[in-house]
């Protein structure tokens, strides 16, 4: 009992040994974006401040798109690393929740530290005009005179509204040929009697 308790207190000796060894110093921030507002489809650029606090010298992995980097510090050593984040264009207009981890190894042993755990927003890009919306709105319109149309028709027939009757033509007679009788005394019988010539009372 004894020799198994003695080897517990070994093995979390070594283990708290190790994480001693490991204690970093971790500031992150976004110098384009200090507000945490970020556009679809843009490189957001990264800063990460590392301090090795501990008491050995250890390497950090800081994430990145397409590699990882291996910074090797020195006990009580600082570093800085710039790093990119890129947000698909697909992603929508919405509040994320962000996560960076850093890994660092010390003696080949591997431990994440989370960096930053923070909420981003992703917003849209400012438009002179949105075509999205307009059609949108397009669509609305034509669901809305659909319905009407439909409506309509069914008012009527269930006798709500009444059917406009066409009203009938009728013919007239034509009149006199002679414009005369008309246009007297407009400015049109002034004319005719200038052009033919002739008085007509």
């Amino acid at each position: 009992m004894d020799r198994s308790v003695a080897m517990a207190l070994l093995c979390l000796s070594l283990v708290g040994s190790a994480l001693a060894a490991q204690s970093i110093e971790v500031k992150s921030w976004f110098p384009e974006n200090p507000t945490n507002e970020f556009l679809p489809g843009k490189e957001v650029k990264a800063v990460l401040g590392l301090h090795n606090a501990g008491s050995s010298a250890l390497n950090a992995y800081p994430p990145t798109v397409q590699y990882l980097n291996n910074i090797p510090l020195a006990p009580q050593q600082e570093a800085s690393v710039d790093y990119t984040l890129h947000f698909p264009t697909q992603v929508p207009p919405h509040e994320f929740l962000l996560k960076l981890v850093l890994y660092t190894t010390v003696d080949e042993q591997l431990e994440g530290h989370l960096v930053y755990n923070q909420t981003i927003f992703v917003i849209e890009p400012a438009l002179w005009i949105d075509l999205q919306l307009i059609g949108l709105y397009l669509i609305g319109l034509a669901v809305l005179a659909l319905a009407g149309y439909f409506g309509l028709g069914w008012a009527k027939s269930k006798g709500y509204v009444k059917k406009t009757r066409k009203s009938k033509l009728t013919k007239t007679a034509p009149g006199p040929a002679d414009k005369s009788d008309y246009l007297k005394g407009t400015h049109g019988h002034e004319f005719l009697r200038k052009r033919s010539g002739k008085l007509s009372d």
